[in-house]
C-alpha cells in the first residue's frame, strides 16, 4: 500500500526495518567488533582470498580468475568486475602493470614478445604496461624474471585569474625583454584531457601553430575531460607568448613517456595537476619518478599538485591493535594509545550516494615489496553487505598496496565502512588509507578518523618535483583540503603553495571557480615562465626555481610547515 501523503514515514517501519535501525545505532555506538562481521550468518565477507595457484603466486587475483575463464565467457561481466579492482580492458585485452625483479626488464621483455597478442605499451627498469588478450594473462605467471602483475597506477585530477595579482606577477607582465631573445620559452602540461582547447586557441590560449600534442593514452582519448584546457589558461594568463606542448595521460607509465618527450622537446618547466594516491611517499619504486630525476637533472623544473587529500585521509605510524583480534583500530590522530579501545574504532566509515564512482587505497611503508600481509574490507554500515574486499597475498615480492574502485557498486544512499586486516607479519610500520576527496566536497572530513600529516600524493612526492599546496586567492589561508607533509621519509613537503580557487573561461566564474591544489599548480608554473620569457631566458627552469623560491611569502607557522611549505608564491617586483 502506498504511503499516504502526509503519513510519518515512522508509522510505516516493519519489525524487520526497525532492526535494521536499531543494528545501525549500534554500530555507530560501538557495540559491534569487526571481527564479528566474518562469523556465522553475519558474515558480509564470507569469500576468502582466491586460493594461489601452482606458478601463480605474481598474478593479482582478479588475473588468476580471468585465467580460468572458460571459452565464450560474457566479457562485459569480466570487465565490470576488473574495473572494481583497478584494471581497464581494451576490446578484449586487460590493461596490465608487471614488475620486474631487479635488472631483468630485457628478459621479461624477451619472454613477453613470445605471448600471442601481447603489446606492450611503455617499458621502465620498475615498472612494465602491457595490454594482454584476455585468454592469455594466465601465461604471466610462468614468465621468468616477474614478482607482481597487478594493475596499473591510475592518475586523476585535483579539482575539487585572481591569483596573478596575488603572487606579484602584473608588474613583471609589463616588463619589456630586457635581455632579448636566448631561448624560447616552452611549457608542458601534463594532464587527463584537454576539451575544447582548440575553440580557446588564439583567445585564452596561444595559437594553434604554438600548440603541440601528443597523446599517451591507451585509450586515445584526448579530450576525455575539460581539465587540462582550464589548467593551461592559468599559465597562459601569466605569460601568452610561449610554446605550449599539451601531453595526455591517464597512468604511471604513460606520464613516465610524457615527461620523456616533453624533456626532449626542450621544455623549461613542466606542470602536472594530477596524481595518485598509490604511491610510496619517499619518491621511489615507480617509473615516472626516474624520468621526473631526469628532468631536473637537465635543468627542467616540474611542479605537480600535492593532492587535495588533507581531509580524505588516514595515517598511523603503525598497526595499531590493542585488543590482538587482527583487526586495525583507528584513532582520530593515528597515534597509538594504550590499553582497550571502543570496538567502534575497527571501523573508518564514510557517507556515499548510490552508483557513485568511488576508489580507497591503503598503503604501509614497507616499499618496494612486503611480506606484510593486510587487506582492505568495505561493508555497509547499516546491512552488513559487503561492498569490497582487497585482499591480495603479500608474500616478499608484492608492492604493500590493496587497492578499491568502487564502479556503481554503492547500492543506496548511506554509510559505508572500512576496515583493515593484518593477515601475517608484524605491524610496526606506517599505515595509510585514502579515499577520493571530491567525496566530500573539500570542506568536511570524508572519514570518521582523518589524518592530513602525510598526506602529499604521487608524483608530488618526489625528490625532485616540485608540490604546489594550495591557499584560498582572496584570503592567503591554505586550503582544507590541501594535502600536508611532510613525506613519509621526512622531506618537507608541500614545498610552495600558491592561490586557488580563481576564474578562468573553462570552469567559469561567479561561483563556478577553479578549485583545488590543480589550480594553485598552474601559478607556479606560470611563474616560472613569466620570469623565464621576461629577464632570464637564458636559465633553467630549476634555476629560476631556485630564485623564486627564496622570495615565497612566509604564512602559517614561522619558517617552513607541512601546510604552507616555504611559504605561498610572490614574485617581487622587478627592478
Amino acid at each position: 500500500m502506498a504511503r499516504q501523503a502526509g503519513q510519518p514515514l515512522a508509522i510505516r517501519r516493519s519489525p524487520l526495518a526497525i532492526g535494521y535501525w536499531l543494528l545501525a545505532l549500534l554500530l555507530a555506538a560501538g557495540g559491534l567488533r569487526a571481527d564479528a562481521l566474518l562469523d556465522g550468518r553475519r558474515r558480509p565477507f564470507a569469500e576468502s582470498r582466491a586460493p594461489v595457484p601452482a606458478g601463480g603466486a605474481v598474478l593479482h587475483s582478479y588475473l588468476q580468475e580471468l585465467s580460468r575463464v572458460p571459452p565464450g565467457a560474457d566479457l562485459r561481466r569480466l570487465q565490470a568486475q576488473g574495473r572494481a579492482r583497478g584494471f581497464r580492458w581494451f576490446d578484449s585485452n586487460v590493461l596490465v602493470r608487471i614488475l620486474p625483479v631487479p635488472d631483468r626488464k630485457d628478459e621479461v621483455l624477451r619472454a613477453l614478445a613470445q605471448i600471442p597478442g601481447v603489446q606492450v605499451t611503455n617499458a621502465y627498469p620498475t615498472a612494465i604496461e602491457a595490454l594482454v588478450p584476455h585468454d592469455r594473462v594466465g601465461a604471466l605467471a610462468y614468465v621468468p624474471g616477474i614478482r607482481q602483475v597487478t594493475h596499473p597506477r591510475w592518475f586523476r585530477p585535483m579539482v575539487v585569474s585572481e591569483g596573478l595579482s596575488v603572487v606579484g606577477a602584473v608588474q613583471w607582465q609589463q616588463l619589456p625583454r630586457v635581455l632579448g631573445t636566448v631561448r624560447p620559452t616552452r611549457v608542458g602540461i601534463v594532464d587527463i584531457g584537454f576539451k575544447g582547447y582548440q575553440n580557446l586557441a588564439g583567445t585564452e590560449l596561444p595559437s594553434m601553430s604554438r600548440i603541440h600534442t601528443r597523446n599517451f593514452r591507451q585509450d586515445r582519448d584526448f579530450e576525455s575531460t575539460e581539465h587540462g584546457t582550464g589548467v593551461a589558461e592559468i599559465v597562459i594568463d601569466f605569460t601568452p607568448d610561449v610554446e605550449l606542448y599539451l601531453a595526455a595521460v591517464s597512468t604511471g607509465g604513460e606520464l613516465a613517456q610524457a615527461i620523456d618527450w616533453l624533456r626532449q622537446q626542450g621544455v623549461q618547466v613542466i606542470n602536472g595537476s594530477i596524481g595518485t594516491d598509490v604511491r610510496a611517499g619517499n619518491g621511489c619504486c615507480s617509473p615516472e619518478y626516474d624520468e621526473l630525476d631526469r628532468a631536473w637533472q637537465s635543468g627542467v623544473v616540474s611542479f605537480f599538485a600535492a593532492g587535495n587529500e588533507a581531509l580524505s585521509h588516514w595515517y598511523a605510524p603503525a598497526f595499531a591493535d590493542p585488543d590482538r583480534d587482527g583487526w586495525l583500530n583507528f584513532q582520530p590522530s593515528g597515534i597509538p594509545v594504550p590499553g582497550p579501545l571502543p570496538d567502534g574504532t575497527e571501523r573508518n566509515c564514510f557517507r556515499a550516494e548510490r552508483g557513485r564512482d568511488l576508489t580507497l587505497a591503503l598503503l604501509w611503508y614497507d616499499w618496494p615489496v612486503t611480506a606484510r600481509d593486510y587487506g582492505l574490507y568495505i561493508f555497509d554500515a547499516v546491512f552488513l553487505q559487503r561492498i569490497a574486499v582487497a585482499d591480495e597475498p603479500q608474500t616478499g615480492s608484492q608492492e604493500p598496496v590493496e587497492y578499491i574502485e568502487l564502479t556503481g557498486l554503492i547500492p543506496h544512499d548511506g554509510t559505508y565502512c572500512a576496515a583493515i586486516r593484518r593477515n601475517q607479519g608484524a605491524g610496526d610500520v606506517p599505515v595509510e588509507l585514502f579515499i577520493d576527496s571530491d567525496l566530500c566536497g573539500g570542506r568536511t572530513p570524508c572519514f570518521t578518523y582523518v589524518v592530513p600529516d602525510f598526506s602529499i600524493i604521487g608524483p608530488a612526492d618526489g625528490v625532485h618535483v616540485i608540490a604546489v599546496g594550495g591557499t584560498v586567492w582572496n584570503t592567503d589561508v591554505v586550503a582544507p583540503y590541501s594535502s600536508w607533509g611532510p613525506t613519509l621519509d621526512g622531506r618537507l613537503k608541500p614545498d610552495i603553495t600558491a592561490p586557488t580557487h580563481v576564474s578562468t573561461r573553462t570552469y567559469g566564474d561567479q561561483g563556478f571557480l577553479f578549485a583545488g591544489t590543480s589550480a594553485a599548480t598552474p601559478h607556479a608554473t606560470g611563474a616560472v615562465a613569466l620570469i623565464h620569457r621576461k629577464v632570464f631566458s637564458a636559465f633553467s627552469g630549476t634555476t629560476i626555481y631556485e630564485v623564486l623560491k627564496a622570495r615565497s611569502r612566509d604564512l602559517g607557522p614561522p619558517g617552513p610547515d607541512p601546510m604552507y611549505g616555504l611559504g605561498r608564491l610572490f614574485m617581487l617586483p622587478p627592478h
